[in-house]
């Protein structure tokens, strides 16, 4: 990462990374949280003065899946507009039942009819953890998919998902 310090008083700018070499750009005061630019991207920081915070940094893609699935159903898809990254282990995102499954059960997130990630509701658990290997980058155009697990499990049903990643 390439470091830049500001110096001390309020402020909010818009920081561009334009950077080479594929660095991202770390930027706040001497002390205090800092914020990341990831190489490419534009963002707004706002600095009180100790802290930094990257404003718009994140994109969320969110689905809500009423009721019980069938085994495999594919049970929503999404069309992106623009390069997202999605962290490793999908750090950020939540999932969560209204009612929990009688055993474990697992659905998959396919990117152009691939799986890239799954998500895993243990027996009587109502939230989810997340399984991503490594940071993904998904392209304009992108089709990603969530389908549902099979075996379908007979009481699993309700399922709120939020994905969080960041723009690239």
């Amino acid at each position: 990462a390439r470091v830049l310090t500001l110096p001390a008083g309020k402020r909010q700018v818009i920081l561009r990374n334009a950077t080479t070499g594929g660095h991202a750009l770390d930027v706040g005061y001497a002390t205090g949280s800092r914020a990341t630019i990831p190489p490419g991207s534009a963002i707004i920081v706002q600095a009180d003065g100790t802290n930094c915070l990257a404003l718009g940094a994140s994109i969320e893609i969110g689905f809500y899946i009423p009721g019980t699935m069938l085994a495999g159903q594919r049970l929503a898809g999404f069309l992106l507009t623009r390069r997202v990254a999605l962290p490793a282990g999908l750090a950020g995102s939540r999932a969560a039942l209204e009612v929990a499954p009688i055993s474990a059960a697992t659905f998959s997130l396919q990117r152009n009819g691939s799986g890239i990630a799954s998500l895993t509701f243990a027996a009587g658990a109502t939230t989810a953890s997340f399984s991503l290997l490594a940071e993904a980058t998904l392209e304009a155009g992108d089709r990603l998919t969530l389908i549902a697990p099979s075996p379908a499990d007979p009481s699993l049903a309700d399922l709120y998902l939020t994905l969080r990643g960041r723009p690239v």
